[in-house]
């Protein structure tokens, strides 16, 4: 244990040397389950591309997670959850050559946490992936990551790229797996409401773009039904991001079916947003008029 702990602090402060002696010595190179983290994990967090090399050429399991959740002893907040692997980390600190060498030697792309978090997901998601995001997430799907995957939440890579406002990734996972754009959450959120919430205007009509190209899939199994799906509209009134309110009212097509107008009329009324209420009061008049004319009424 002790040789496990000083490999683990040798590691950390990027002493070559000090590893090679304690790895000959004994130490194991996956170090200890009483530790929060495995070698290989804060070598890949590091982009101590040497010492990573090391560790891999020595055995240590790429797919090693973390045994406990590690929570700030200051803040008390999460740090690192139970599960996490040497890609979580090395993608999460943006470390885009240690992840490479990681997926170079076989990690495995679809590898979760405690709470079904993925690589795929991470890239998508962490702010700190950094100017590489996109080629994680194509590195990642043409290595085999599944886009359907979908954590403890019911949450898709497709709901963290949208919600981050990522376009390009949307495009990317759409390609892939073009039933996500439907799919809601455990909380309701499909895609779109999760663009909706964050303000996410470009992203939002690219999803509605991409939701008439690819039309209306089947849900994946076990998915929540867009019937239980909370309007994306409304929750745009509600989050007050007026600019998606308005690309989604310019691309109704997609979402009729699911659009509550009543609701976001009164939230309109409620916190007295009027160029919004007048916008809405027209849609629901147009809306009215088209299903006239189809219901051949008004020939």
């Amino acid at each position: 244990m002790a040789d496990d702990e000083a490999l683990f602090l040798s590691v950390s402060r990027g002493d070559l040397a000090r590893t090679q002696d304690l790895l000959a010595a004994g130490a194991s190179v996956d170090g200890s389950r009483k530790l929060d983290c495995c070698p290989l994990g804060v070598a890949a967090a590091l982009e101590d591309l040497d010492m990573t090399s090391l560790l891999i050429e020595r055995g240590a399991k790429l797919d090693l997670g973390a045994p406990r959740d590690v929570h700030n002893r200051l803040t008390g907040a999460l740090t690192m959850a139970k599960g996490v692997r040497p890609i979580h980390t090395a993608i999460g600190s943006g470390q885009y050559e240690a992840f490479r060498l990681l997926m170079r030697a076989g990690a495995d792309p679809n590898v979760a946490n405690v709470d079904g978090f993925t690589p795929l997901m991470s890239a998508c998601l962490v702010q700190r992936v950094g100017p590489h995001r996109a080629s994680i997430v194509r590195e990642l799907l043409d290595a085999g990551a599944d886009p359907a995957m979908v954590d403890t939440y019911d949450l898709t890579a497709m709901h963290f790229a949208a919600g981050k406002g990522r376009v390009e990734l949307i495009d990317m996972l759409a390609a892939m797996a073009p039933a996500t754009l439907h799919r809601a959450g455990k909380n309701g959120f499909t895609p779109l409401g999760k663009a909706a919430a964050g303000g996410e205007a470009a992203a939002a009509a690219r999803i509605l773009c991409l939701m008439l190209t690819v039309g209306r899939r089947p849900s994946p199994a076990g998915a929540t039904t867009t019937s239980r799906s909370r309007c994306p509209l409304n929750v745009a009134m509600e989050a007050r991001h007026g600019n998606v309110v308005d690309v989604l009212l310019d691309n109704l097509d997609p979402i009729k079916s699911s659009v509550d107008f009543g609701t976001a009329i009164s939230s309109a009324l409620v916190t007295k947003r009027a160029r919004l209420l007048s916008r809405l009061v027209s849609a629901v008049g147009e809306e009215r008029k088209q299903k006239k004319l189809i219901g051949g009424h008004d020939l």
